[in-house]
């Protein structure tokens, strides 16, 4: 479990900024106040970044491995991208 400090928004994203370092690698979303949210990859910074617009900060959020195409935002769904070979 980690406790959000800080967050940026940007666009339909936010960037969370946790307590303590992630030390979990195999997670794909988070769980806040019993929703799950998908997770998307922040390059350059530890945060985690999250397709949402709702406010994390002082919430505790838990790191899950809900599997991609099973995760239901209020708003944002994921959509599987097509291979190219």
């Amino acid at each position: 479990m980690y406790k959000v400090v800080s967050q940026l928004s940007a666009g339909k994203c936010v960037a969370l900024e946790l307590d303590k370092k992630v030390t979990e690698h195999d997670y794909d979303a988070i769980r806040c106040d019993g929703e799950i949210y998908e997770t998307v990859p922040c390059y350059g910074i530890d945060d985690i970044g999250v397709l949402s617009d709702k406010n994390y900060v002082g919430k505790t959020v838990e790191l899950v491995l809900a599997g991609k195409g099973t995760v239901h935002n209020e708003r944002y769904h994921y959509r599987p991208q097509r291979r190219v070979h």
